[in-house]
């Protein structure tokens, strides 16, 4: 097999690997199960609303509502009004109801969804969000239906710099407290959540109360299905990152022991987080369930913290996050957050932060993120130039090697022996390494595996707008819409992908001379295209400049750099061989 070969395949293995990822094989095996089974609270056996169980019945919220013989009233000031409270910051829009203290609504005003409006985060209101539970002798207390007073104001507006602190209360029982202090802030995506409870340690049952996230993350990309793909909870226990993933079921139920450091749910590009502060919780428990958002498939996830509950005053502390997973802005909670973020194998992360981080630089004097990715295209090209100059000149040079091989080959095919000497022996006549030009290429590919993660998946940018038609770098660039489907290639037609092809047929066209490879020329590019439609638009935008630069780079080598001069030991009987 001759170089030119090898590297085709080179990148067609590149292209497998890429059509790999998207699978769910590729999924389950980047993140094994590793989870120790924990004793389940009464509450996890519970179904979400109107979704069946494994035996057909249909379970409803109101099965999370006490009716037992507890003692504790299962809906404390039932025929209180509820109350919103409404808090605006510049980075977010909040509605907070007195019903369990509950987040019915969290607006992220600095991105936008496919409606034009702010972001969304709550993706049920309904289902007690940053509520608490109890187990009570065979029931679970499920504060998020009870009527908490409030006393401030419905209006809470914050200026730069300021912040407050709403109080909420609930007493079912002469001895029985909780206080919730929820302190907003502004020019911050967190809160801190300090809750009080009394009395409470001598009526659970398992020692411990959880703090809920009921209702899910929303759906905030146009592509539902993309969102999907990357939704699903996580959870530090001890140093170990745990991911629960719905997968293709059609709900699951998991619960997690050890040092819950923090828990979290996301989605491509948003997160909500709950993390301890002082004392970590003692575990974790996930419920998910499949529903439907904007026409297409989406999963929610209600997530609980399970903390200790041991004294008879006990006062717990979280920092609860709401906001983008924006790799500069979780980091800076200094508890592992950004572990969330896929930057690819372990080899491959330190690549792609050295990216992002380089990329974000740049965008500090540069406001036009197309444009970074100009630049940036250009100074990578340069970093690699060695390298590629390396494997083309080898490859040409290999070229004009093969008209002598061929001679060998017809002389010696017979005595596969000897035709393995006598090639080993031209080769070293001419100082030529046949695995010099596949191996530079090979030593982008870490690179270039950590440019697709960094452009594909990180929110800087998400929304961020180039050129012409090309409104969102996070987004294919489609100008028009087929009315059917095209296997691998979809129904949208995108102009970058098209681009990239066809600088992608010049390159290839340049290169490959054997007959015999003809068809790749072809096929190559038409591969590439069908593949690469469907991904983002900042993304196709890398590589078509790259295509370019490569090509200009193959114009501009020396004529020279490809003679092949024999060495001075075997020059009496080689010859001069030039590029023709």
């Amino acid at each position: 097999m001759d170089l030119d070969r090898r590297t085709i395949l080179a990148f067609l293995l590149i292209g497998l690997v890429l059509i790999f990822m998207q699978t769910d094989l590729y999924r389950r095996w980047l993140y094994p199960k590793g989870s120790v089974p924990a004793k389940r609270a009464p509450y996890s056996q519970v179904k979400a609303p109107d979704e069946e169980s494994a035996e057909g019945a249909v379970v409803t919220a109101e099965s999370l509502i006490v009716r037992g013989e507890s003692g504790v009233s299962s809906s404390p000031g039932k025929e209180a009004a509820e109350r919103v409270v409404e808090v605006q910051t510049s980075l977010y829009a909040a509605r907070l109801s007195t019903r369990g203290g509950r987040v019915l609504s969290w607006r992220v005003l600095r991105y936008q969804g496919p409606d034009g409006e702010p972001v969304e985060l709550v993706g049920d209101p309904e289902r007690g969000n940053l509520s608490l539970r109890f187990v009570v002798g065979t029931d679970t207390v499920d504060t998020g239906e009870w009527i908490w007073e409030y006393q401030g104001p419905e209006s809470v507006q914050l200026g730069a710099g300021e912040n407050d602190t709403l109080t909420f209360s609930v007493r079912p029982r002469e001895d029985l407290t909780i206080v919730k202090k929820v302190v907003v802030y502004d020019g911050r995506y967190d809160i801190l959540m300090k809750v009080q409870l009394k009395g409470w340690d001598q009526i659970v049952g398992d020692k411990s109360y959880r703090l809920v996230w009921g209702g899910g993350i929303a759906s905030s990309e146009a592509r539902v299905s993309e969102d999907a793909s990357y939704t699903r909870v996580y959870a530090l226990l001890g140093k170990s990152l745990e991911k629960v993933d719905l997968g293709k079921a059609g709900s699951r139920q998991q619960a997690m022991s050890g040092v819950a450091k923090w828990l979290a749910g996301r989605t491509k590009y948003f997160t909500v987080a709950m993390i301890p502060e002082g004392e970590a919780g003692e575990g974790i428990e996930v419920k998910g369930w499949r529903t439907r958002a904007r026409g297409a498939d989406w999963k929610l996830y209600e997530f609980a913290l399970r903390m200790p509950l041991v004294k008879e005053d006990q006062e717990n502390a979280f920092r609860i996050f709401l906001g983008p997973l924006d790799y500069g802005v979780v980091k800076q909670y200094r508890v592992g957050l950004e572990r969330m973020m896929d930057f690819g194998w372990s080899v491959i992360r330190p690549i792609s932060k050295g990216i992002l981080i380089l990329f974000r630089w740049f965008h500090r004097f540069i406001p036009n993120y197309g444009v970074v990715l100009v630049i940036f295209s250009v100074l990578v090209k340069v970093v690699v130039y060695p390298l590629t100059r390396k494997s083309y000149v080898s490859m040409k040079q290999m070229q004009l090697l093969q008209p002598r091989l061929m001679e060998l080959r017809e002389k010696y095919g017979n005595d596969p022996q000897k035709l393995n000497r006598e090639t080993m022996r031209l080769y070293k006549e001419y100082g030529v390494n046949p695995m010099s030009g596949c191996l530079p290429t090979l030593l982008q590919f870490p690179l270039l595996y950590a440019l697709f993660i960094v452009f594909r998946s990180t929110i800087e940018l998400r929304g961020a707008k180039f050129v012409w038609w090309i409104k969102d770098l996070s987004q294919p660039d489609i100008v028009y819409t087929l009315p059917f489907s095209i296997p691998l290639y979809g129904r949208g037609v995108s102009i970058l992908p098209l681009a990239m092809g066809v600088t992608m047929f010049i390159q290839q066209k340049m290169t490959v001379t054997d007959p015999k490879q003809k068809a790749m020329v072809y096929l190559m590019p038409v591969f590439f295209v069908l593949l690469f439609n469907s991904f983002p638009s900042g993304l196709n935008l890398y590589y078509t400049l790259f295509n370019v630069l490569s090509i200009i780079q193959q114009e501009v080598i020396p004529e020279k750099a490809v003679e092949l001069k024999p060495k001075e030991e075997g020059a009496r009987k080689g010859r001069v061989l030039r590029k023709a």
